[in-house]
């Protein structure tokens, strides 16, 4: 998930997390930089499957392979 980085965008990422708790066995989410919004972040660095795979494994959340 890729919530907007201002107040109602990580209000809806807490409320939808919460709302998940008890149907998922994880929920991960992307947070943009410090005040843009996806449509932002993606205009200044293209999130490409390659990028997000990338994020992911950093965070240990993907196969290293």
């Amino acid at each position: 998930m890729i919530p907007d980085h201002d107040e109602a965008g990580l209000q809806w990422r807490d409320e939808f997390a919460t709302a998940l708790r008890s149907r998922a066995r994880s929920v991960h989410f992307m947070i943009p930089p410090q005040g843009l919004d996806f449509s932002e972040w993606h205009a200044r660095e293209p999130l490409t499957a390659s990028f997000i795979k990338e994020y992911l494994r950093s965070l240990n959340l993907a196969p290293t392979r």
